[in-house]
């Protein structure tokens, strides 16, 4: 288990006998930046399910920096270092972007935190700070809800890492985005991964944002690990592109 920062093994969901995952086995090193690939239904959102605890599995185990973190609450997941940005960003559309990453870091601190002048202001600085970090400094007093597409999935990654994790999972980083957008947050989230050294595990269905960012990828199908590979290896599979790329112009 040396070296691996996520390690999965033998993973298996079933969801009224639907097979989600099976017998999967999966590790992740510090600092890689990798993908999760496979046609709707394979199971990619099942383990990003398991990983954080929103669903148990019926057998198999998951360790994080070598602790076994299999079947706990998602909360003390996220204490241990694991965080998650959904698909369709998960923001208060009426508060501004500034009291968005606020909020989340004074939750994630505990209600009492808030009630201290000098703590709310050191707050409000880390806040700006992640900001900052994500691009948003010149839209840090717009409403959440008047941003683009791209702009608030770069708000979902700043109260992503208002955690400190170690590990954040990305669900479809760009979907809705334009290409431009997809582009600019994708460079984004090379820029954390490089810079903070963040480890960080995305699916995503385009696949140029996949082979262009990814240095490992995963192809699942029908709940099940079919290659794990350089962008390359998949690329060239002979059953990846039977199962999954079909006609796609790689």
């Amino acid at each position: 288990m040396s070296g691996d920062l996520l390690r999965i093994e033998g993973l298996t969901k079933m969801f009224g006998g639907i097979q989600a995952a099976h017998n999967i086995d999966y590790t992740l090193s510090k600092g890689e930046i990798a993908a999760i690939i496979g046609p709707n239904g394979a199971g990619k959102s099942t383990v990003f399910g398991l990983i954080t605890g929103a669903q148990k599995p019926d057998t198999g185990r998951i360790w994080f920096e070598g602790r076994d973190i299999t079947g706990l609450p998602a909360h003390e997941i996220v204490n241990a270092g694991i965080s998650r940005a959904f698909q369709v960003a998960n923001i208060f559309p009426k508060l501004t972007v500034l009291e968005n990453v606020r909020s989340s870091l004074q939750v994630r601190r505990g209600h009492v935190f808030s009630l201290f002048g000098d703590a709310r202001r050191l707050c409000a600085e880390e806040a700006g700070e992640l900001i900052d970090r994500c691009d948003l400094s010149d839209k840090r007093l717009l409403e959440a809800a008047d941003l683009s597409q791209g702009d608030k999935k770069r708000l979902e990654l700043a109260i992503a890492l208002s955690s400190a994790p170690k590990l954040l999972l990305l669900d479809e980083p760009v979907a809705g985005m334009s290409r431009d957008e997809a582009s600019q947050t994708m460079d984004l989230v090379t820029r954390l991964n490089e810079e903070m050294g963040l480890t960080i595990l995305f699916t995503e269905h385009n696949m140029s944002i996949v082979f262009g960012h990814a240095k490992r990828v995963l192809l699942l199908h029908r709940g099940e690990a079919i290659i794990d590979g350089s962008p390359q290896e998949v690329r060239d599979s002979p059953v990846a592109q039977e199962i999954y790329f079909g006609e796609q112009v790689l």
